[in-house]
């Protein structure tokens, strides 16, 4: 350090030396002097207090002890030492961290993610492989896991899921992170190698030194690498692409993807279908599929990807997250026939609306009575049970256009006791149109009457999906009829007629 700065920078001269020893020693006069006229003493002894402390100060220092000056010596050794160690971390760290941030601008910011993707929930190290999960999707390493079976009760440290018997393998984040680098997980090990070669790294990492001496790094089947190939993020989102597709079917699997113990994902609609075997189990691999685990990681990952419907005669495409609420609603989706006993045909779905129509002529159109569409008559006693409670909604079948030909169009009336309101509903065995082509090529005509009563409704509105429940045709475009009315139209005892007129132009296939 420099002296200057504990004090003004200057050094007095021999002649100020002497000027101050000429006018009392240097004493300043606020300085407090103390007078002692001890007798024992015999002379007066003037002290200054901060003299005497400079004093013992400055004899301590020039102490001639050689122990003590060994002494103080030594814990200024140490003083550097930690002064010089902490520098030298410190910048060992910045360094780390430059050197981070260069990788991190430098790297594929897919792969940048996956090796996100590989950390262990708890220790946040990367998991070698096999990868193992909780049930949830959280990743938890093979020797954290070990210690964790070890409690009376081991649960993930992430979500807290019991894992007694309920650890899954995520094959499919395996194959992603193949080409991904990651860090040896040992402090006292600078290595890095591809994901794939980390297990047989870790091994041969663990060894103690002198095993390692006589083994040579390659019989543990791994080779240190620093950087990926600059293709390796187009490669792993290629392999997104094809693992998200079920390991059954081959579709695309609609979030949120699960799959079996030994990782084959499976989609919603194949999981059903085995499941209601005896005896429910992987065809691959023969593990039990009762109960599956979440993909998470697969998921988000497949978050910006672009998947196509499955459903036949639907090409629309959509982000991935959106897939489910799709193939839900979609029309183009497999059609289970109401008319069939759910229990004794639970299979009795047919991939087209071509294909059903076909279906209910060959197997109920026979056994059905066909509906007139001119000629449609609501007695008042069907009219007196609905609103007895009796009898929850009616419907008439399948109809007959004016040239006596079958056609696809199921009316129905529905009664709503909270609403004490008739809905009058037209379910057509087809695909709907979308909303701005319902003109007038895909509605339909609708008059009601009574013979009694001078009250008529005209209107016009559009067909709902034959797959669409009675119960929940209210909330679809259709016609309303208060209780009132009702009451008032059927007031002469014959019931009311409905009379409906099928689009002109062709615009719904019907027959």
């Amino acid at each position: 350090f420099d002296i200057n700065e504990l004090g003004e920078n200057v050094e007095p001269n021999g002649d100020e030396n002497e000027d101050l020893h000429a006018s009392g020693g240097g004493l300043d006069s606020k300085d407090e002097i103390e007078v002692d006229n001890d007798p024992d003493d015999g002379s007066n002894v003037a002290t200054n207090e901060k003299e005497d402390k400079g004093t013992a100060e400055s004899n301590d220092a020039n102490s001639d002890d050689p122990d003590d000056n060994d002494s103080k010596k030594k814990t200024m050794d140490k003083v550097w030492s930690k002064v010089i160690a902490d520098t030298k971390d410190s910048d060992d760290r910045d360094e780390d961290e430059e050197e981070d941030e260069d990788e991190a601008k430098t790297r594929d910011p897919i792969m940048q993610e996956i090796s996100v993707r590989l950390e262990c929930c708890k220790f946040r190290h990367a998991v070698p492989t096999p990868i193992q999960q909780c049930i949830n999707g959280h990743l938890i390493c093979k020797s954290c896991l070990i210690g964790i079976n070890k409690s009376k009760n081991p649960t993930c440290p992430e979500c807290d899921v019991g894992l007694r018997d309920a650890v899954f393998t995520n094959l499919a984040l395996g194959n992603m992170a193949s080409h991904c680098v990651v860090p040896c997980r040992y402090e006292h090990c600078d290595v890095k190698c591809a994901h794939s070669d980390l297990d047989n790294h870790l091994q041969y990492c663990s060894l103690p030194a002198k095993r390692k001496e006589n083994v040579d790094p390659e019989d543990f089947d791994w080779k240190a690498t620093d950087a990926e190939s600059d293709d390796a993020g187009i490669r792993a989102m290629a392999i997104v692409a094809r693992e998200i597709n079920c390991n059954f079917c081959n579709e695309a699997t609609p979030p949120p993807i699960q799959q079996c113990k030994s990782g084959h994902v499976a989609c919603s609609y194949c999981l059903e279908r085995m499941r209601r075997a005896d005896s429910p189990t992987c065809p691959f691999c023969q593990v039990d599929i009762s109960v599956t685990g979440r993909n998470l990681h697969l998921e988000e990952m497949a978050s910006s990807h672009s998947v196509k419907c499955r459903w036949e005669g639907c090409e629309k495409e959509m982000k991935y997250p959106e897939l489910s609420e799709h193939l839900a609603t979609c029309e183009s989706q497999p059609i289970l026939c109401a008319a069939c006993d759910a229990k004794a045909e639970s299979d009795a779905r047919y991939v087209s609306w071509d294909a059903m129509w076909e279906h209910y002529k060959a197997v109920h159109l026979g056994k059905a009575t066909p509906t007139e569409l001119d000629n449609m008559v609501l007695k008042d006693d069907h009219i007196r049970r609905m609103l007895d409670g009796k009898l929850g909604f009616i419907t008439w079948g399948h109809s007959l256009n004016a040239n006596g030909e079958p056609v696809r169009v199921f009316p129905g009336m529905y009664y709503s006791k909270e609403r004490e309101t008739f809905y009058f509903t037209i379910r057509i065995m087809a695909p709907l149109l979308a909303e701005e082509d319902d003109d007038d090529k895909t509605t339909f005509g609708l008059v009601v009457s009574s013979p009694t009563s001078p009250v008529r409704m005209v209107g016009h509105f559009p067909a709902i999906s034959y797959r669409t429940p009675h119960k929940y045709t209210i909330n679809s475009p259709c016609l309303a009829i208060s209780v009132a009315t009702m009451e008032l139209m059927t007031e002469g005892g014959d019931g009311i007629k409905f009379e409906v007129k099928l689009p002109e132009g062709g615009g719904l296939t019907l027959v």
